[in-house]
């Protein structure tokens, strides 16, 4: 299914995607006829009644978006050695230990850390849409680093990483409860524009940019749900990568994607990463209850 939710939330797409997705497999009967039916579907010709300029913004934008999505490198597959069962054993929240495997991959792929976009969905709220949750903390770092110390005991990998995680939780609550930064410093940004107001400096400073304000996330990235259903992103900047993932009782979906022109990154690479970073991170988990069960 192909959806471009601008007018929606995403998870109107998810949920009706997933409601099909769940009619099909209590009727399998149905399914295998949709496979193997030879009869074409039927369809009906829309009728359409443009001007020039309409068309002529239509080639411009099929034009575009040809020459976007050859640029595009994609890796989407699923993890399947493991997945929610497997996390809420250790009473870690599944998607906030999805965020640190992403940032322990980036870490190890790149040397450093990226500024990071998770979708909160602020949808309790008339009219809310989304907010930024900035997972890419002080905390999460520390742990990252301390993944690779050898000097550092389990215990005390697993003690970091649970803070991480918790820390991660509580951002993503507050965001819900429109208590995030960025779209309240959007809307500043857009109302000056809007009147022709003088743009506050914090918008110009490096700092912005480089945390990521005005759209320069290195790693852009939301949870579709805990389904089948999946789905996928660009990249939100030349040098980063888009990151969509579902997580199943028992394998976790993930699309990673990249710009081709980027000489920094590859989509194929950091899914690699990722995965390397789910296993070490069951490995730590599993260890640290032995070293446990020892004592």
């Amino acid at each position: 299914m192909t959806s471009d939710h601008t007018p929606f939330d995403a998870m109107c797409s998810v949920l009706c995607t997933y409601f099909a997705y769940e009619y099909l497999k209590l009727q399998p009967e149905k399914l295998e006829k949709l496979y193997n039916s030879h009869e074409p579907p039927i369809f009906r010709q829309l009728e359409f009644i443009v001007d020039e300029r309409v068309t002529e913004a239509v080639i411009l934008a099929k034009k575009v978006g040809d020459e976007m999505l050859a640029d595009i490198l994609l890796e989407k597959r699923p993890f399947g050695h493991y997945g929610k069962s497997f996390i809420s054993k250790f009473k870690l929240h599944p998607d906030a230990y999805v965020q640190m495997a992403m940032q322990l991959a980036y870490y190890r792929l790149h040397n450093k850390p990226a500024p990071t976009y998770e979708t909160a969905t602020t949808r309790e709220f008339y009219h809310g849409r989304t907010e930024t949750v900035r997972s890419c903390t002080d905390e999460a770092i520390k742990w990252v680093k301390a993944m690779d110390d050898d000097s550092i005991k389990l215990p005390e990998k697993v003690r970091q990483l649970r803070i991480a995680v918790d820390l991660h939780v509580t951002n993503m609550e507050n965001c819900k409860q429109m208590q995030g930064c960025d779209r309240h410093l959007f809307g500043l940004y857009m109302i000056a524009l809007e009147n022709q107001l003088p743009i506050h400096p914090i918008f110009t400073d490096s700092s912005w940019t480089k945390s990521g304000g005005g759209g320069n996330f290195i790693l852009s990235s939301s949870l579709v749900g805990y389904s089948p259903v999946s789905g996928g992103t660009t990249a939100m900047c030349e040098n980063g990568y888009g990151v969509f993932y579902s997580i199943e009782n028992e394998r976790i979906n993930i699309s990673a994607s990249s710009w081709k022109r980027s000489k920094e990154t590859n989509a194929f690479r950091y899914w690699q990463n990722l995965e390397n970073a789910l296993l070490d991170m069951k490995k730590l988990l599993t260890d640290s209850k032995k070293f446990a069960s020892k004592l």
